[in-house]
């Protein structure tokens, strides 16, 4: 049996969890800290956001009636001893109004740590 620290299904389950309980919370903070230094983003606007510091800038301007309604597993494959591709879709209510978003990271192990190093969102057609 897989240690359960290099299951790519766990570590994206670990990674999805924080970030949905830091979403919820409206914690800027603890949303960037998922993200890499280096991070590339692309979120729910046009423009590209570059690192931790660009992440928390995005995240500074969403509006308040965005909620997070549906944030399932996400398909993963490991690509390499410290990376893995982990994609899926999510819905969220804009002012109670549901909107399906297809989600792709790369998650990077830094340090022992898992983040986000790549993040790009598109709306569902």
């Amino acid at each position: 049996m897989a240690d359960i620290e290099e299951d790519p299904e766990k570590i994206a389950a670990r990674v999805r969890e924080a970030w949905s309980r830091a979403f919820a919370a409206r914690d800027i903070e603890a949303l960037a800290a998922l993200y890499d230094e280096d991070a590339l983003f692309f979120g729910s606007t046009p423009d590209l956001c570059l690192g931790r510091d660009g992440a928390r800038a995005y995240f500074s301007t969403l509006p308040a009636d965005v909620v997070l309604d549906d944030f399932p597993a996400q398909e993963t494959r490991r690509t390499g001893p410290d990376t893995i591709v982990a994609a899926g879709c999510w819905r969220f209510l804009f002012g109670g109004e549901a909107r399906p978003y297809r989600l792709a990271w790369t998650l990077a192990r830094r340090g022992g740590q898992w983040l986000i190093a790549a993040h790009h969102a598109s709306a569902r057609p």
